[in-house]
């Protein structure tokens, strides 16, 4: 082969090489726009499932809601007072024991106060 041949044949095979490139990227471009069109398309669809859950689930809600509301009895607070032992709560130590105990503390306190 002469010298022109071979530069001729080397810029055939540039030229091959460039359209290679250039196709293997427009393939992968096409291959990314139908992956991306594909999850568009699967999130559009669980976005409208999921909306027409949520609003089933709502409605329910609201309709459960509103009959509770239409049936509910309205009743006067009543308040206890409860007395509650302090220190003890058990039944292990007698009354005596812990009006003792309560005195005592009170005039610890009171000592401690300077009352």
């Amino acid at each position: 082969m002469t010298g022109r041949a071979q530069i001729i044949l080397l810029l055939l095979m540039a030229c091959m090489l460039s359209a290679g490139w250039v196709g293997r990227g427009w393939y992968e471009g096409n291959l990314q726009l139908a992956t991306e069109r594909a999850e568009n398309a699967a999130d559009k669809q669980m976005a409208t499932l999921t909306m027409g859950i949520s609003t089933a689930v709502g409605q329910q809600i609201e309709n459960k809601l509103s009959g509770l509301q239409a049936n509910e009895i309205r009743l006067q607070p009543i308040y206890q007072q409860e007395i509650i032992k302090p220190i003890f709560n058990n039944v292990c130590a007698t009354d005596e024991y812990v009006r003792l105990w309560n005195d005592n503390v009170t005039a610890a306190e009171r000592t401690l106060s300077g009352k």
